[in-house]
């Protein structure tokens, strides 16, 4: 326990000496913090949450090709 009094006053003192250092640190992680909040967010607005239509398998996609474009064989 004596040891830990004593290792607590000692980082006290040594951030009282640059205290650049420490503000540096909080800043970056609440760049890092902010960041990955925000990513998280994004991710899961459009990702990770369900579609908002009643049926989903109703959902269709349309694809208009040329006649070029046909590999089935049909014109």
């Amino acid at each position: 326990m004596r040891t830990l009094v004593f290792d607590v006053r000692f980082a006290l003192r040594a951030l009282r000496r640059k205290p650049a250092v420490p503000a540096l640190a909080l800043v970056s992680l609440a760049v890092a913090i902010g960041f990955s909040t925000a990513a998280c967010s994004v991710i899961d607005t459009y990702k990770l949450k369900s579609l908002a239509v009643g049926d989903p398998p109703e959902l269709a996609a349309l694809y208009i090709r040329t006649r070029e474009q046909r590999s089935d064989g049909f014109n």
